[in-house]
């Protein structure tokens, strides 16, 4: 604001007693623009605080990566064994030519190994690694809730020498082990906190808090036993029902969800178990169908198991708590993953079928549904909106409605393949075929404008989201490329 002094005319008559009438009303004139000049510029730096804030909101929110522009270069490169590193998993258990396996610690900045530990000597029946796979694996020990493997002080090892022999004809072949041992390593320098002799025949394994919980299937019966990590002592062993024969399945598979635990029994039929090793639910999915995987909505905890029919239909179930079947909701169609969710809109679920559909978790009950395209390969939440990727185009839909607010099409020559977002745009990263680079093109969420394009460096042909870093994957090496 500015004091204004407004002069008379030339040849204005002067008046002999007070201000003239007019030139009051010109500074109430004047006084009121400013006043309407002042509240649209304080309106203005309430919006643009608040948009501030709220791009910093989701700064930390996984799947969105830190601010880009149309020019891009690599930063560093990771070599392709590293890869562990960089997706967060801290390292991984490598097998050896001569069937022998040690675990590596790994530099999440650079890849380099920081130590490696011996697991298992060389075993001749775990060398042909082109049929034969080996069933030692470990495991970082992470707190609920935690995703990086960075944050855990132990990692716990099922090292066996038994495998899953694979062939072009029949089912995969089971190789029992003979020799079985849960073995704890300190992640700051690799020291083995402890060695135990584990007496079944080991297949997999999951890991809870001071808790290794372990798989192993004789004559079609599956065990699951837990382990005290400090000790090494059994706490609990739980049978499952008998497994029958199966063309897809050797063995019992374990993965943790939350607190909870899931074994893959057969492709058919699953488990959820307590920490404690009471079983919740048994699960069987329909005639002709077979178990596709679990996921779980970060929001709700729901478990929510995906089946596909021989038919090619798929549902997800959307498991309820505690262990009453009925209360259970199925959902038609295959299950749309969120590479970005805010939060804006809790308990929202994407299904496809030939049209997008969404449902509301709790309840099951169907939101809306949308033709703007027959399958969805990936899509995000982002701030009460819904942004959809296909093959060949990303639209933005109204979250609580479905209403198509815009589609932006790329070129015939490019596909999408990561759909994510800087807070500021909607970032889609597109492959290209023959000599043409690939792109990250970034569109402005509320209009779908274009507001650059970025080629991707030489030889780099996609890029997507990890620890809040653009990766690219050149395919030529092999390597991961840090962009920025």
């Amino acid at each position: 604001m500015q004091e204004v002094e407004i002069l008379d005319l030339p040849g204005e008559p002067e008046a002999d007693d007070g201000p003239p009438p007019r030139r009051r009303g010109r500074w109430i004139a004047l006084g009121a623009v400013a006043a309407v000049v002042a509240v649209l510029l304080v309106g203005q730096s309430v919006l643009d605080a608040r948009e501030r804030a709220a791009i910093a909101a989701l700064a930390d929110v996984p799947g969105v990566v830190r601010p880009v522009d149309d020019h891009l270069r690599v930063m560093r490169t990771i070599p392709s064994d590293a890869g562990a590193a960089l997706w967060g998993l801290g390292g991984s258990a490598v097998p050896g030519p001569d069937g022998s396996v040690s675990y590596s610690w790994l530099d999440p900045t650079t890849g380099a190994t920081l130590w490696s530990a011996p697991l298992l000597g060389p075993t001749p029946a775990l060398a042909d690694v082109e049929h034969v796979s080996g069933l030692t694996t470990c495991e970082p020990e992470m707190e609920t809730g935690a995703t990086d493997a960075r944050s855990a002080t132990r990692i716990v090892c099922l090292v066996t020498d038994g495998g899953i022999e694979y062939s072009d004809e029949g089912a995969p072949k089971l190789l029992p082990a003979k020799k079985t041992h849960l073995v704890v390593l300190a992640t700051a320098d690799g020291g083995v906190l402890g060695d135990w002799p584990i007496d079944t025949p080991a297949a997999t394994m999951a890991v809870l808090p001071g808790l290794a919980a372990i798989t192993s299937t004789r004559d079609g019966a599956t065990a699951v036993t837990g382990y005290d990590i400090d000790t090494g002592e059994q706490r609990w062993r739980t049978m499952l029902e008998d497994s029958a024969p199966s063309d897809q399945w050797a063995g019992a598979w374990i993965s943790r969800t939350d607190d909870e635990l899931v074994v893959q029994v057969r492709e058919d039929r699953q488990a959820m178990l307590t920490a404690d090793g009471r079983v919740l639910r048994n699960l069987t999915s329909a005639q002709g169908s077979s178990f596709q995987g679990w996921v779980t909505d970060d929001a709700t905890g729901r478990l929510m198991v995906l089946a596909q029919a021989s038919d090619g239909t798929s549902t997800v179930t959307v498991v309820a708590p505690g262990s009453d079947p009925t209360q259970d909701r199925v959902l038609d169609g295959q299950h749309v993953t969120f590479g970005v969710d805010d939060g804006s809109l809790p308990g929202l679920v994407l299904t496809t079928d030939g049209k997008v559909r969404a449902w509301d978790l709790r309840t099951g009950k169907a939101l809306w549904s949308s033709d703007v395209a027959m399958f969805a390969d990936q899509a995000m939440v982002l701030r009460g909106r819904v942004f959809v990727g296909t093959g060949d185009a990303v639209s933005a839909l109204d979250g609580r409605t479905g209403e198509t607010l815009w589609t932006q099409k790329s070129e015939s020559s490019r596909y999408l393949v990561a759909l994510f977002t800087d807070g500021t745009h909607v970032l889609a990263s597109l492959a290209a075929g023959g000599d043409l680079p690939s792109v990250l093109t970034a569109y402005v969420p509320s209009s779908g404008e274009q507001a650059f394009q970025a080629a991707l460096p030489p030889g780099i042909e996609q890029a997507t989201v990890f620890n809040h870093q653009l990766v690219g994957y050149d395919s030529g090496t092999g390597d991961y490329a840090i962009l920025g």
